[in-house]
């Protein structure tokens, strides 16, 4: 991970712990190993302990061991740590040698761990939901960021529902980066307007392959995620852009080549009317699709279908002016922080 992406996700784990309330330290050696408290875990309720019978509050337990980890930065891969917080719980530390110790708890971790790989899990926090109601139809849900979708799931309603549902008050301006490139940015594009206004959001083209560059990210991050989470990331995002009851094919020219495009929305003034109705318009034509982004006969004729003098566009389009207006707006981002898209820059509230 880019440094520049690191500082964000270490920002966005501290702003997400702020906002539900959740008290953070971070851990000076994190990553810690964390197979001596899983194996307590399971020992505390396998008939191979000396509790057997009796009935443990395992959520309580959990909540202590993540307390000692992630606030008190207890090291619970050392048997004595570990020992003092179970201690703290009213039981023997000398379970946590005997958890260790125990053969059949082992198996039973490896055994689980081994299932949770098949039924296609990459990582933690990972929730499985059944759709329907058929233990065969389930969705996975990746990453404490997506607990809202996890609430959706279940049938309640999101934070981000009721916000919607509020009359809005003063709305803080928005800066949209996007290019066309990015699917995921093509599904941003399908709703920030609807959650910030139209009024509200302002529109920045810029190089993504420049952005990865300036970063020292891989042109192709999605290749260094592993095939599980590929197929995963792949699946929520058709899920995700269907949802929005828009179309939806995977470009066959993947990576595409969006200079000429990006030019295009400077030239028709990507925050004018006619200018997002290009922008959608373009967005379309190559993820919905599948046409050339970098033939120039295909940008112009999306621009007629916006009734606009596409012929005009492109020429302004191959000029210095916008050109340059690309170049310093990709600068500009790198400057502001941005590692990738789609992404936002905003004015926070005060209160956050």
């Amino acid at each position: 991970m880019n440094d520049t992406k690191r500082k964000y996700m270490s920002y966005d784990f501290e702003r997400f712990a702020r906002i539900r309330g959740v008290e953070v330290n971070w851990p000076s050696h994190h990553p810690r190993r964390s197979i001596l408290a899983l194996r307590v875990l399971l020992y505390l309720s396998s008939p191979e302990s000396p509790f057997e019978g009796q009935k443990f509050d395992m959520w309580k337990v959990v909540q202590r061991f993540y307390r000692a980890y992630w606030v008190e930065k207890v090291d619970i891969s050392d048997e004595p740590s570990l020992a003092a917080v179970v201690a703290s719980l009213g039981v023997s530390g000398d379970i946590v040698q005997q958890a260790n110790a125990c053969e059949i708890v082992k198996q039973l971790l490896s055994t689980r761990t081994e299932e949770a790989i098949e039924r296609g899990l990459f990582g933690v926090p990972t929730f499985f939901v059944n759709v329907h109601g058929s233990p065969n139809n389930h969705r996975l849900i990746y990453g404490q960021d997506q607990l809202e979708d996890l609430e959706h799931a279940l049938g309640g309603k999101t934070h981000l529902d009721l916000l919607l549902e509020k009359p809005r008050g003063k709305l803080y301006p928005v800066t949209f980066y996007f290019d066309f490139s990015s699917p995921y940015t093509y599904l941003a594009f399908l709703r920030i307007e609807k959650l910030f206004g139209a009024d509200n959001v302002k529109f920045v083209p810029v190089l993504l392959g420049a952005i990865f560059k300036g970063v020292g990210q891989s042109n192709m991050p999605a290749a260094m995620m592993g095939p599980t989470r590929q197929r995963w990331s792949t699946s929520e995002l058709f899920r995700l852009i269907e949802a929005q009851d828009a179309p939806f094919t995977w470009a066959s020219r993947f990576p595409i080549r969006t200079v000429l495009p990006l030019r295009f929305a400077i030239a028709a003034g990507p925050n004018s009317k006619e200018g997002r109705k290009l922008i959608g318009a373009l967005f379309k034509a190559f993820w919905g699709d599948d046409l050339d982004s970098n033939d120039p006969q295909v940008c112009i004729q999306v621009a007629n279908s916006c009734e606009l003098d596409g012929e005009a566009i492109a020429q302004a389009a191959n000029s210095n002016d916008a050109k340059d207006a690309l170049h310093k707006n990709t600068s500009k981002a790198l400057e502001n922080g941005v590692f990738g898209l789609p992404m936002v820059r905003f004015m926070m509230h005060p209160s956050y």
